[in-house]
């Protein structure tokens, strides 16, 4: 199936027992433009859109924010599981993930993720990665912004656990990390980061470890 949202505003849903209180897309195809994605919660993951089952979601000039997730694996503002994501001109901010919950703004699980031209700030996870935690999946980062997000544990803007990805012409500052290290970024994985600045994270600006 495929869904087109355009110019519009979807707040104040919740999902109790599931993921994807504001949107959920199984399989489908779905593009979102110039829409705003607020206000939503769920009882696990995923509380703004949960993305998953080899779906495709493509989120253009629009903003997601003060999601809040409850518990599960993460993805306060978005969970993509196995999927395909594609964020452009857009910002993810204000979200949060509670319960050890990971991925503030977003939980990337495997499948492939790009981040175009976009800013993640102000999000919040009790477990690592205050903005994005990418568990697996190709990333590619560019010309975007990661900041003021804060993680419990490692990651404050950034935790990648495996995978591979590329961070270009960005700027990860002022995110901050309770315990662990890597309050800009922290990594597991294959990280490649071509023409970005690192600037007052509190934690370190990036972990490197196995």
């Amino acid at each position: 199936a495929t869904l087109t949202i355009a110019n519009s505003t979807l707040a104040h849903n919740h999902a109790g027992g599931t993921d994807g209180g504001g949107l959920f897309n199984d399989g489908g195809v779905i593009v979102v433009s110039g829409s705003t994605i607020t206000g939503n919660t769920s009882s696990h993951s995923g509380a703004g859109i949960t993305s998953s089952g080899r779906a495709m979601l493509t989120i253009t000039d629009s903003t997601i924010s003060a999601n809040n997730g409850d518990k599960g694996v993460g993805g306060g503002g978005i969970l993509s599981c196995d999927s395909t994501l594609i964020i452009t001109h857009s910002t993810i901010s204000g979200n949060s993930m509670g319960t050890l919950g990971s991925g503030g703004a977003l939980y990337n699980y495997h499948g492939q993720l790009t981040i175009t031209d976009s800013t993640v700030s102000g999000n919040v996870a009790e477990g690592g990665g205050g903005g994005l935690f990418i568990d697996g999946a190709t990333a590619t980062i560019s010309r975007s912004v990661v900041s003021r997000n804060t993680g419990r544990s490692s990651g404050g803007g950034i935790y990648i656990q495996g995978g591979a990805v590329t961070v270009t012409d960005s700027s990860i500052s002022g995110n901050r990390i309770f315990t662990g290290a890597g309050g800009g970024i922290a990594n597991t994985g294959l990280l490649i980061v071509t023409g970005s600045t690192f600037e007052a994270n509190d934690g370190g600006g990036l972990f490197n470890t196995t």
